[in-house]
């Protein structure tokens, strides 16, 4: 179906909306239906994961014909303001720019919602680097990783599992993914970027470029294999174990525990790496 070229038109006075956990303004009909789509799903996303509901959002789009600019707030927190450049929509025409927007808005709001989270269940004494969803952060990058994904679930993940399950036999130990192994240095500033940043936009960019793939069976490598890898872990623990378990793997390294300390509490596996790694690729199968 053809673009709604109306659609994309800058409005005069800014439209509005609510989500779940959001209220959503933006001066393009497309950009607001677009972003409020994926908001949803990023919040309905956050529950299932967390078993709770994420603090509510506050996001503002302003567009003109080259760049929108992203005002966010989480509660009564603001997130530095930052640009989305719109110069990449001539790749794929007006209709690939509201996707592409949405999907790094919700990569934002997401590890906004994360920061937040984490900022609550720190204990006393803990330092803002030490806390934070980046930089010098406790948490593993896989935790990162994966958790930052699972929550802003994008149009690339239906393929990562199939993709993932195909290459089991191949994929690393998984003591080396929980060791940040295949992490790289691209990978931990990418991780620790902030939203809007050359690092975080580009990322959402590749993660586009993946999805559009035609060739599902090409088996994932490095950085990439990380990140899906990491994804595709949190989700395994999270529907076999719950939100409980989830909130434990990051509260334990801002106490100073390992996420293998939390292991000793699963119900559906043993805390014995091998054993984790072994039922992880037996889930993997299913989507082969």
């Amino acid at each position: 179906m053809a673009p709604d070229l109306r659609a994309s038109e800058i409005l005069v006075e800014p439209d509005s909306t609510r989500g779940a956990g959001f209220v959503l303004v933006a001066n393009r009909r497309d950009l607001l239906d677009a972003t409020r789509l994926q908001l949803n799903a990023a919040a309905r996303a956050y529950e299932r994961l967390l078993g709770e509901r994420p603090v509510p959002a506050d996001v503002r789009l302003t567009s003109d014909r080259d760049s929108v600019s992203v005002a966010l707030s989480i509660g009564r927190r603001m997130v530095a303001p930052f640009r989305l450049s719109l110069a990449g929509s001539a790749r794929g025409g007006r209709a690939m720019e509201p996707p592409r927007i949405a999907l790094a808005v919700a990569q934002a709001v997401a590890g906004a919602w994360l920061s937040d989270y984490v900022t609550a269940a720190a204990p006393k004494g803990a330092t803002a680097a030490q806390i934070s969803w980046g930089g010098e952060s406790r948490l593993p990058p896989w935790l990162r990783a994966g958790m930052l994904e699972a929550v802003a679930e994008g149009p690339y993940h239906e393929r990562w599992l199939p993709r993932l399950g195909r290459a089991r036999a191949a994929l690393p130990p998984l003591a080396s993914l929980l060791a940040g192994e295949g992490c790289d240095s691209a990978c931990r500033l990418a991780l620790a970027a902030p939203p809007g940043s050359e690092l975080s936009s580009g990322r959402v960019e590749s993660m586009l470029t993946e999805a559009a793939r035609r060739d599902a069976s090409v088996p994932f490598e490095g950085r990439q294999r990380f990140v899906a890898s990491s994804y595709a872990l949190t989700l395994f623990f999270a529907r076999r174990e719950g939100p409980a378990f989830m909130r434990a793997l990051i509260t334990a390294p801002l106490e100073g525990r390992t996420v293998e300390n939390v292991f000793e509490s699963a119900t559906s596996f043993s805390s014995q790496l091998a054993d984790i790694d072994r039922q992880w690729r037996v889930w993997l199968a299913t989507f082969a």
